[in-house]
């Protein structure tokens, strides 16, 4: 059984009305990201700039602080699966937690390691920032496993094709936690929340409820060079995921795409807000989000 948001641990009644606040002040200390600063470092030392780089992650550390038993994120400890550039292992460090990033590093022509590694050293002070492990999740040893406090994949669980492979890499996942650690997953055809109109195409709310076949033209058709392979997302699906999590050890499991809607801040959605928030309430009981975002807590 799957269980709403509002039923997380440390989600009371007056939360939702100060999360704006809340999330106002871990952007605050983390400080504004220093997109040029870290531009200027990849320039110097030769390396390819991505397009964009990845940095606001201030709603995922709002919902940790609030699975946090202690209401602080500092000196807790996050391994992040498929960190990519790491900017959020980054921030966590910012924000004084212990953080891991596991990756295989191979994208942005292989130059993935570099460009992280720099990142790093522009938003964190010198031996403070977090460690890089380049690894196949499935097939290498994690270090640290069993100890952490949470574990975080986000944006990554898309792009692993079959059912068997997506639930052995939750396994490894939940086998990082210690007990009562939580799993974040974060995943979805949307690379921006809530609508993206340039990643895959115009979208259909119940991508993960359409027949594998209408899945895949679908990708193939609208997706075009921005998408190689269409497969990614052709077999996912929420009710998929919350079973892996609980075979992989999860005491519970939480839905939390209409907390997501929530969360919106941007000034354009002000006046769509309300509706999309009453849909995503329907979709997420039809086990339908065009974003899926789940936590688990390990027993």
């Amino acid at each position: 059984m799957t269980l709403p948001f509002y039923k997380l641990p440390g989600l009371r009644d007056d939360s939702m009305s100060l999360a704006a606040a809340r999330i106002s002040d871990v952007s605050e200390e983390i400080g504004p990201f220093p997109d040029s600063a870290v531009r200027m470092e990849w320039t110097a030392a030769g390396l390819p700039h991505p397009p964009e780089i990845p940095s606001g992650f201030d709603k995922v550390f709002y919902l940790m602080q609030l699975l946090s038993s202690e209401r602080s994120l500092k000196g807790q400890s996050v391994i992040d699966f498929g960190c990519g550039l790491s900017a959020f292992v980054a921030q966590a460090a910012r924000l004084g937690m212990n953080g891991v990033g596991v990756d295989t590093f191979e994208e942005h022509g292989g130059h993935c390691h570099a460009l992280a590694s720099l990142l790093i050293d522009t938003l964190c002070e010198r031996g403070r920032g977090p460690t890089l492990v380049r690894a196949d999740i499935l097939r290498d040893q994690i270090p640290g496993g069993g100890s952490f406090d949470f574990a975080t994949s986000m944006g990554m669980m898309e792009h692993i094709f079959g059912v068997a492979m997506r639930k052995a890499m939750i396994t490894k996942m939940m086998e990082a936690l210690r007990p009562g650690g939580w799993l974040i997953l974060i995943c979805g055809p949307n690379q921006r929340f809530p609508i993206d109109l340039f990643h895959y195409g115009p979208r259909l709310p119940c991508l993960h409820q359409l027949p594998v076949p209408l899945r895949r033209i679908y990708l193939a058709t609208f997706a075009g060079d921005r998408n190689k392979d269409p497969r990614w997302l052709s077999g996912m699906s929420v009710r998929e995921l919350e079973a892996s999590m609980y075979s992989a050890g999860a005491a519970s499991v939480y839905s939390l795409f209409p907390m997501w809607a929530r969360l919106v801040r941007d000034p354009r959605l002000k006046k769509l807000r309300l509706a999309y928030v009453a849909a995503a309430d329907v979709l997420t009981y039809l086990k339908a989000e065009p974003v899926i975002v789940l936590a688990a807590r390990k027993q």
